[in-house]
């Protein structure tokens, strides 16, 4: 009888102990789940994010307070996962002024640019290109990148070749070091980006002979770093700006003088 009483108390202790441990780990849930309700209560009053995205996203949304429908064709959805968003997180969603359709026409309900960021942060990643640039700009997610090999973005990647051999031969001796580094510093800096990467691309790492240019005009010190030298300008905070060059001065006008600086 002792025995069995004394196995009695352990499997209750256990119990005990096991429903402390649940209780425990709920109230955590709940703190995490608290915390990233405040944190997308703030981050939906910043609807002027709205204004940065990409051109075409907003060309689903017809009016100031868009339906499900023209939500759903704004992030290039089906209406499955948001009608899962709006009963998940229903109240959310009301205090950001969504409201409900009527019971004849429940799909006609009434969005908010609020409810539309808060729905931007609660769709998975990679579920929507429009919600990942939302995300983005939010600072809640790394750079969205999105990849195509159709016809369109293949005739995009050959005109990006061809700017490439361009640059190439301007590089080589088609035009000076200065004319080259001002039109790179007036592209886009996406254009920019795309063109070295191809540049990278074209460059077998295991040829003879590279770096082979940049010695030869280099001269007596033949090293590669110094070739580039006369090639790449010092930095400057100057370059970080997208801006088109300034004014260039005529050596026929006062203090004009054409010179380039080496240090």
């Amino acid at each position: 009888m002792t025995a069995l009483l004394d196995d009695y108390d352990t499997d209750a202790a256990a119990l005990r102990a096991e429903s402390a441990a649940d209780a425990l780990r709920a109230e955590a849930e709940r703190k995490v789940q608290f915390r990233a309700r405040r944190k997308r209560d703030k981050l939906v009053a910043r609807v002027g994010v709205l204004d940065g995205l990409a051109s075409g996203y907003t060309e689903a949304l017809k009016s100031a307070r868009p339906n499900i429908a023209e939500v759903a064709g704004f992030f290039d959805i089906d209406h499955g996962p948001l009608q899962t968003l709006l009963r998940h997180w229903h109240e959310e969603f009301v205090s950001d002024g969504w409201q409900p359709g009527t019971f004849f026409a429940p799909h006609v309900d009434s969005w908010t640019e609020r409810a539309m960021i808060r729905a931007a942060l609660l769709l998975e990643d990679g579920e929507s290109e429009a919600a990942d640039e939302i995300k983005y700009l939010l600072d809640q997610r790394d750079l969205p990148l999105a990849y195509s090999a159709r016809g369109h973005r293949i005739a995009e990647c050959s005109a990006l070749f061809e700017d490439a051999m361009s640059l190439v031969g301007a590089v080589h001796g088609d035009a000076s070091a200065e004319v080259v580094w001002r039109h790179l510093q007036d592209m886009p800096r996406y254009d920019l980006q795309a063109l070295v990467v191809a540049l990278a691309a074209m460059v077998p790492d295991d040829a003879e002979g590279i770096g082979s240019y940049l010695r030869e005009i280099s001269g007596r010190n033949g090293g590669v770093a110094h070739g580039l030298t006369l090639l790449i300008p010092r930095p400057s905070r100057l370059f970080q700006r997208r801006r088109k060059p300034g004014r260039l001065r005529y050596i026929d006008e006062p203090g004009g003088v054409s010179v380039t600086a080496q240090r």
